[in-house]
């Protein structure tokens, strides 16, 4: 068996198989450069958003801490409140007794 008839390629052959690798490399010198890589970021610019961040989250504890020192603040007017009202019904039957012999009396 000859080299040829175990898939040799003629001359020409070849040739066509570099015309078509030189067609391809001239159209692919042909497309537009790729743009170049971005410029890589300043630390500083990395961290800004974080920052940020943490500043939002700083005056959102803030506003927590606060919205809590007012809720105790209420609980303790409320804490004298019931306190005064329940003095006030604990006075309530002598009052109607006193007030019952008043009218009686009357």
């Amino acid at each position: 068996m000859s080299i040829r008839a175990q898939g040799a390629r003629s001359l020409g052959e070849w040739m066509d198989v570099l015309e078509q690798i030189e067609r391809t490399l001239q159209q692919s010198f042909a497309l537009p450069p790729e743009p170049p890589a971005p410029a890589p970021l300043a630390p500083e610019a990395l961290l800004a958003p974080l920052q940020a961040l943490d500043a939002r989250v700083a005056r959102w504890q803030a506003c927590i801490d606060q919205a809590e020192h007012n809720a105790l603040q209420a609980d303790a007017v409320l804490a004298e409140e019931l306190r005064a009202f329940e003095e006030w019904g604990q006075a309530l039957p002598t009052v109607k007794e006193k007030l019952a012999k008043v009218v009686g009396a009357g």
